[in-house]
């Protein structure tokens, strides 16, 4: 769960962003009660039957100019009442660390995103820039970093990622020393870094080329942008009370002014959809003039376990990090469109050579990474969007002591589950038809390794029907009880089958060429690739050949070592909005 702070410097720019990309999500604070009741009615999760929610008090409080929607000095000048009195108390025990908290975002019934904050004790590295006499021996220094994703579906055109970091350096009672972070709305990047030395603070942003500064007073009991968790987390809130919070908002170069109200203790829905008591807490914040609202749940140790913004049907939910990132990973899969790509240059079915040369340019590979050079594919960088790839069906010239083998690729695990009964009397079925003895024990020679693998395919190759690519993974049960799928069923299915046979495998993901066609174009596509003791061999259960032709170009491979199964693929699938892949008849 990233600080309820971290999120709300994220809204500004998630808000500013929804009006100048068009996404169909406009709710005004009228709309409130009425987004309130569908939270925890309609999130579409799994649980128990729905209540109406708590009648919320209306007793008077005393207002505040975050109330009255008054703009906020630049520098705040009263710091009184909870961070005055809190100055020198830690906010967190120094025996937890380091910690990690998850939520998923979600916008209305859709997940959206995550965030993700991380807190620990800082080290030596991360100190180097500070002042010496900030470092003080007898006073812990915390790294708190946080991280939020989000992905945005627009009316018209593709989705936009938004990435907001955030990294600060602080004394443990939360004394600001030090921050840095960057967000990127999908159409522009700005990155920053803040410093405080002799009661000044200076920001440094950097747009581009164009780099600003920005220089304002600083004194000790100002906070960070991490203030409001650490106010709840230091005196979890009591029902009816009212608490003022200031802090720095590092994306205005601005304070917000925080006015929280503990409502009442209620119960309210949980991720799993199972009913917790939590406080209900409201907070209304400025910044420069400008109001913001949203809900917050909070449990007994003043941790916040959900958030709510009605403006934008925006909510959060505390969650474990594999399933926030399996939810996200299948939304995304779900919303991606698996177009063909139009296959550039000139490309023959089979070489005579057995060879075949791509130059693959995206944008995306820049943020990715590369493209894999393992197995049987040779990868050289051209420019800073654009590699050249060589494709051998024999694997010649790739130093396979650079790709080990390790436990995962021989896992039973996740999605791969080759251990279920019904695979595991499905392969019997097929070694009582096989002619060729089969070998024991766990250690296979080459050669038996591959004449196992040959058969493993030859039994998936003909006993599971080929169909068109389409949005659903089966487990490898699954798609043996129904006797068909796509390309991605194959190769899972594969991938159990040899590693009941104690081959390691893996599943390669990327795309293939079509140059048969009318319009040559390259495909998202899926093999395999297994370890014969010697060296990784490409395999594939969906074409009619014991050798693999050299007309794919692998981005990635995986294990599929966890419950994500989604995750592996959408590293090529992401690139298929913004890829250009041309074929080469000669070396470049």
């Amino acid at each position: 769960m990233t600080s309820t702070c971290t999120r709300f410097c994220f809204l500004g720019l998630f808000l500013a962003a929804l009006i100048a990309t068009g996404c169909d999500y406009r709710w005004s604070d009228a709309d409130r009660e009425q987004a309130r009741q569908m939270l925890l009615k309609e999130v579409a999760l799994p649980g128990p039957g729905n209540s109406p929610s708590p009648e919320i008090p209306t007793e008077d409080v005393v207002e505040s100019s975050a109330s009255k929607g008054t703009e906020p000095a630049n520098i705040p000048a009263d710091r009184d009442g909870d961070q005055g009195a809190s100055k020198r108390i830690p906010w967190i025990d120094e025996t937890s660390l380091p910690s990690l908290q998850w939520d998923i975002v979600y916008l209305g019934n859709r997940p959206v995103g995550y965030t993700r904050r991380s807190v620990e004790v800082a080290k030596d590295e991360d100190l180097r820039d500070l002042a010496d006499s900030a470092v003080d021996a007898t006073s812990p220094i915390l790294r708190i970093e946080a991280e939020s994703r989000v992905r945005i579906l627009r009316k018209s055109g593709e989705p936009i990622d938004q990435t907001v970091l955030l990294s600060t350096l602080e004394r443990i009672d939360g004394e600001l020393l030090g921050i840095s972070g960057s967000m990127d709305t999908g159409v522009g990047k700005r990155q920053f870094r803040g410093s405080i030395h002799e009661n000044t603070f200076k920001m440094e942003w950097t747009e581009g080329k164009i780099v600003s500064t920005s220089v304002v007073p600083w004194e000790t009991s100002y906070r960070g942008p991490f203030a409001i968790e650490q106010s709840l987390r230091r005196e979890p809130m009591k029902p009816k009370e009212v608490r003022m919070v200031t802090y720095l908002d590092p994306f205005q170069m601005a304070f917000t002014e925080s006015r929280l109200e503990a409502i009442t203790e209620t119960e309210t829905v949980d991720f799993e959809g199972l009913y917790q008591k939590r406080l209900e807490i409201e907070n209304r914040s400025v910044t420069q003039g400008k109001a913001s609202n949203a809900l917050l749940w909070s449990d007994a140790g003043g941790v916040i376990r959900k958030t709510y913004t009605p403006g934008v049907d925006r909510q959060t939910f505390d969650c474990d990090p594999i399933t926030a990132r399996y939810v996200i990973s299948r939304e995304e899969f779900d919303a991606s469109v698996f177009k063909d790509l139009p296959l550039l240059g000139s490309y023959p079915k089979v070489s005579d050579s057995g060879t075949a040369f791509f130059r693959i340019a995206s944008q995306q590979l820049s943020q990715d990474g590369s493209v894999s050079g393992r197995t049987n594919q040779r990868v050289v960088r051209v420019n800073e969007k654009a590699w050249d790839v060589e494709v051998t069906q024999t694997g010649a010239g790739i130093d396979p002591d650079q790709d080990p083998v390790d436990d995962s690729m021989l896992a039973s695990t996740g999605l791969i589950d080759w251990k279920d009964p019904i695979v595991q009397r499905w392969i019997q079925s097929q070694k009582g038809t096989e002619s060729d003895p089969q070998p024991s024990g766990d250690v296979q020679t080459a050669e038996h390794a591959r004449r196992l693998a040959g058969s493993a395919r030859k039994w998936i190759a003909e006993g599971i029907e080929r169909v068109g690519l389409d949005r659903n993974l089966q487990s490898p049960a699954a798609t043996l009880r129904d006797r068909k799928g796509d390309c991605m069923d194959h190769a899972i299915a594969l991938v159990a089958v040899l590693r009941s046979l104690q081959i390691p495998s893996r599943i390669a993901i990327g795309f293939k060429a079509e140059p048969s066609t009318v319009r040559p174009t390259f495909q998202f596509y899926c093999w395999v690739e297994y370890h014969d003791s010697l060296r990784w061999i490409p395999i594939d259960s969906f074409i009619d050949s014991d050798s693999v032709p050299a007309d794919r170009l692998k981005i990635s491979e995986s294990s599929m070592p966890s419950i994500n199964a989604y995750e592996p693929f959408l590293s090529a699938i992401r690139l298929l909005p913004d890829v250009e892949i041309s074929a080469r008849g000669r070396k470049p």
